[in-house]
């Protein structure tokens, strides 16, 4: 009995269920001596490529072929599979600090625009928790006053 209390999971959500890392365990009809991550093998042969692209600058053939075509490839997938940059993997935060950098320093309405001008934002209204805008205030006191009227209050 106590065995089957011990294999219970308190599941908070179904989102931890479905997020379970893929693994290679052959290529084609070559089996693979241990499991591989797929994402693993992504960035390892981004990194090789990397190597190879670079290898046509004479500084870099001087680099042992072994450092080269082995060592590199794998701390670029260390570095790309165990790094967090601001909880996210470094190439979502890379291609999203880019897209930071592109976007224009102020933002009316989602529309680039030089300056804030005077009035661009409205008057916000704080009542208890709650935070309503000054427009939709106006809306709801003329609504509240409609229904009063059709009361006969």
């Amino acid at each position: 009995m106590a065995k089957d209390e011990d294999r219970i999971i308190v599941l908070r959500s179904y989102a931890t269920v479905w997020q379970y890392e893929k693994k290679l365990y052959s290529i084609d009809s070559l089996k693979l001596w241990i499991p591989v991550a797929a994402n693993d093998l992504l960035f390892f042969v981004l990194g090789l490529v990397f190597m190879v692209i670079l290898s046509k600058i004479p500084v870099i053939t001087t680099i042992p072929w072994v450092l080269r075509y082995g060592a590199f490839p794998f701390l670029v997938m260390k570095f790309f599979t165990k790094m967090k940059f601001d909880g996210k993997p470094p190439h979502k935060f890379a291609m999203g600090y880019l897209e930071y950098m592109l976007l224009p320093a102020y933002l009316s309405k989602f529309q680039a625009c030089h300056e804030y001008a005077k009035g661009c934002f409205q008057d916000v209204l704080y009542r208890g928790m709650e935070v309503i805008n000054m427009i939709d205030a106006r809306l709801q006191s003329s609504s509240a006053e409609k229904k009063k009227r059709r009361r006969g209050k």
